[in-house]
């Protein structure tokens, strides 16, 4: 009897630990996987923009007006505020009005007009007031009418945009932004 119980103990024991091998090493549920990640996006398109002045004379004599469009042509997204520092001689030639462009529709709301004739500055920033078209087609920001002292001595003067800002349908900062200035001859 002392032999079956020990081959009894034996065959239980042998059980019992293939057993704890099935269940250690044998096959179970999976074990859960991550979440899945959501797709990336694409990434963001750097709209292309271009903001530069135009003078329709490039050439003004001594106490004559000229004008100076401040153009923007943009790609990608709309336009619903901008707002510029433009400089000049303040020596040589003076602002005599500053107006808005057609590129922020028909009566956009003006944020800050101040011309310094002694500085040479126009700080000028404007928002659109109706809805933003996307994309907003290229036009004019500003038209400046600037006129030449009768004291300026001749010679080439440059125009620029020192500083240019515009925001898009969103509110959102415009980045990447291609500013020119021109240059007007004094004769």
């Amino acid at each position: 009897m002392v032999g079956t119980k020990r081959v009894a103990v034996c065959a239980f024991l042998l059980l019992l630990s293939a057993a704890l091998v099935i269940i250690s090493c044998g096959p179970g549920p999976p074990a859960p996987s991550p979440p899945p990640r959501p797709p990336k996006p694409p990434p963001a398109v750097e709209p292309t923009a271009l903001v530069y002045l135009m003078l329709p004379l490039a050439e003004a004599k001594l106490g004559e007006e000229f004008e100076v469009r401040v153009c923007v042509k943009l790609e990608g997204c709309g336009i619903s505020a901008g707002e510029i520092l433009f400089t000049f001689d303040g020596g040589t030639m003076e602002v005599v009005s500053i107006e808005p462009g057609d590129l922020l529709g028909a009566n956009p709301l003006v944020g800050l007009k101040e011309i310094d004739n002694q500085a040479g500055t126009i700080k000028y920033a404007l928002a659109r007031t109706g809805p933003t078209s996307v994309p907003t087609p290229p036009g004019v920001f500003a038209i400046l009418k600037l006129k030449v002292l009768e004291s300026a001595r001749t010679g080439t003067y440059e125009l620029k945009l020192s500083k240019v800002g515009l925001a898009d349908e969103t509110f959102k900062d415009i980045t990447g932004l291609e500013v020119q200035g021109a240059k007007v001859k004094i004769g």
